[in-house]
């Protein structure tokens, strides 16, 4: 297997990075109309303020995806979305993007990051715990009948970004 690449994308990243999407999630969401997906993030990079839409590419082709924002709470920034590729997992190509974002984050001056996530996602909530995140709250949600956990990252003298 050849290396990552890390990036920041745009627009044009993401029909492929919706893709990557519905790979990740099939298993518990279904399939999903890709092209309504595809409008909605271009929403968010075009409309949101301080969207970043982050990549991890192998040869090429999107493995992974982080998508986020400004919270709107001073500050603070937002990931909304992210996933990778089944066959990815567990090779660290997911950490790597993650801490790559987190560094774009910290670069654009961001002294906090929120992120949610649901009980049944366990890589993803021992990712954040394993980066440095807090659990602030935790909500039953009657519409998944999941807990949903939310989680902050306050970057700090005494972290690794």
């Amino acid at each position: 297997m050849s290396e990552p690449v890390y990036e920041i994308a745009g627009v044009e990243a993401v029909n492929e990075a919706v893709k990557v999407h519905e790979a990740a999630f099939y298993e518990w969401d279904g399939a999903k109309d890709l092209e309504k997906s595809a409008a909605s993030w271009k929403q968010t990079l075009t409309e949101k303020p301080g969207a970043l839409l982050t990549v991890a590419r192998l040869d090429g082709r999107i493995v992974t995806y982080v998508l986020g924002y400004d919270a709107q709470e001073a500050g603070v920034f937002f990931i909304a979305l992210m996933g990778g590729l089944p066959e990815i997992r567990g090779k660290g190509i997911g950490r790597g993007l993650f801490r790559f974002t987190l560094d774009e984050i910290l670069r654009r001056g961001y002294r906090a990051v929120d992120i949610n996530t649901l009980n049944r996602y366990r890589g993803m909530l021992a990712l954040c715990i394993a980066e440095d995140f807090d659990i602030v709250d935790l909500r039953f949600d009657q519409g998944r009948s999941c807990n949903r956990i939310y989680l902050r990252r306050v970057f700090g003298p005494h972290v690794r970004p």
